[in-house]
């Protein structure tokens, strides 16, 4: 199973409002050219590798989990889809490790997937509104994003407070990497540390831990 445990709603909403300005929110298609489809995922994300990630219905939360704001969810995945298909269509989104290959950061966003960790271990006890900052290693590079754990799929609390539940305590307080696919935007470099704010993390999980791992 793989899904969106995370979505930087602030930012869809920033970009679909920038792209579609005066447009409702409602469901609406893009129109795709049938050779957008088949590009080579290491000269960048086109048009047809973003209909690939949302292939399958994949959604904002587990499949067959009581969601909060279920409705909300699914609808800022199709905000993020269609805000995915404009950028591709204006340029393919080009891979992070080609990027620093040829030393060339110039792209609003970007693609990556690895082994994330936390960068610092949080509390059991903190709260929704606190941000985050997960990492991996590109390369001979760090990339830093910075995250708001009240985007993530599970664990939001009514109360203001984030649960950490036992399937993902390691991850959150123990530095445990999961393995994420991300579309981020580039905030800046410093030195060898690439610093962004993902769009989008998604997460695969084994079917047999589908029920357990919840993020």
């Amino acid at each position: 199973m793989e899904y969106f445990c995370y979505v930087s709603r602030d930012k869809v909403d920033q970009l679909f409002h920038n792209y579609f300005p005066g447009e409702s929110d409602e469901r609406q298609e893009i129109q795709t050219v049938e050779n957008d489809v088949g590009t080579n995922v290491d000269a960048g994300l086109s048009v047809g590798g973003i209909l690939s990630l949302f292939k399958g219905g994949i959604t904002y939360g587990r499949k067959g989990a009581i969601q909060r704001e279920r409705k909300v969810k699914m609808q800022y995945t199709e905000k993020l889809r269609k805000v995915l298909l404009v950028v591709a269509k204006e340029k393919p989104i080009p891979s992070l490790a080609n990027a620093l290959q040829s030393d060339k950061l110039q792209s609003l966003c970007y693609h990556h997937e690895g082994a994330f960790s936390l960068k610092e271990p949080i509390n059991s006890d903190v709260k929704s509104n606190k941000i985050i900052t997960i990492c991996t290693k590109v390369l001979s590079h760090q990339l830093l994003l910075d995250c708001s754990l009240r985007f993530f799929s599970e664990g939001n609390e009514p109360d203001g407070t984030f649960q950490i539940k036992s399937a993902t305590s390691r991850f959150f307080t123990e530095q445990l990497e999961l393995q994420f696919a991300t579309i981020f935007v580039l905030l800046g470099r410093k030195g060898k540390d690439i610093i962004g704010t993902p769009l989008f993390l998604k997460l695969e999980v084994p079917d047999g831990l589908a029920g357990f791992m919840t993020i």
